[in-house]
């Protein structure tokens, strides 16, 4: 803090507010904003194994319809061979029953493919969210920042600085004229 009666110049720093608890609270933005860096690299390793999810599932309905021409092929052959009597009922229902296992397992892939995909949609929306809430967290940095250069008070012009209401070591509030400059 100056004393009154002294010439200053434009720019001049005249007043600077003890800022410890500004700087704190900036710190703690910092990390929060860290962590939100950490949330985003997250989200996006979530998105690629849902990527990486739909694929396996695209190559098991692939796999699924081979396995069910086989299973409709073997049932075909199976029908005649048993009305010929080459092989016995049981035969005949053991392929039967491949065959609607082959059908289920195509459907059952099938599904796991939409429940694969509607996950990357959450995924890419859970992205989206994590990023959104690091532009937040930047600008929350970003008004700190501007609230502790409210700190250090300089000289608007040059002048002599007339009354003071400011002493080292008093409280001010925000609005508080803390001295006059004249010219």
């Amino acid at each position: 803090v100056c004393s009154s009666d002294l010439s200053v110049n434009a720019g001049q720093l005249l007043v600077e507010i003890d800022d410890a608890e500004l700087q704190a609270q900036l710190l703690q933005m910092q990390a929060d904003y860290n962590a939100a860096l950490a949330d985003i690299a997250n989200a996006e390793a979530t998105l690629g194994n849902a990527k990486v999810s739909t694929g396996t599932n695209r190559g098991n309905i692939s796999l699924a319809v081979i396995k069910l021409k086989q299973a409709q092929e073997d049932y075909n052959r199976n029908q005649s061979l048993y009305a010929e009597q080459a092989i016995t009922k049981k035969q005949l229902d053991d392929s039967k029953f491949s065959l609607d296992q082959a059908e289920q397992n195509l459907s059952n892939s099938k599904s796991d493919l939409g429940t694969a995909d509607s996950k990357i949609d959450v995924q890419a929306a859970a992205l989206k969210k994590a990023i959104a809430a690091l532009e937040i967290k930047k600008a929350a940095i970003a008004q700190q920042q501007l609230k502790i250069s409210y700190t250090k008070i300089y000289a608007p012009q040059k002048g002599k600085l007339g009354k003071r209401n400011v002493n080292e070591g008093q409280f001010v509030q925000a609005g508080t004229p803390l001295f006059s400059i004249v010219n």
